[in-house]
């Protein structure tokens, strides 16, 4: 089995990464990625947390 010559160059820096993948695009390389797992642990917060809702309408009638 031959392997494929990667599309992507080999960057130096974060930098010479960031400018080449700003003109260029991920759908061009799909055939290049491999997937992975990426595991996200939520946790809850250490702070109780106050949520606030406002309903903008009624508002912006009191103000008319």
């Amino acid at each position: 089995m031959t392997m494929k010559k990667s599309k992507i160059p080999k960057f130096k820096s974060i930098a010479e990464e960031a400018a080449f993948w700003d003109t260029h695009s991920f759908a061009d390389h799909w055939d290049e990625f491999e997937p992975i797992d990426v595991v996200v642990e939520l946790s809850k917060p250490k702070e109780e947390t106050l949520v606030l809702r406002n309903n903008w309408n009624k508002k912006q009638k009191t103000k008319e």
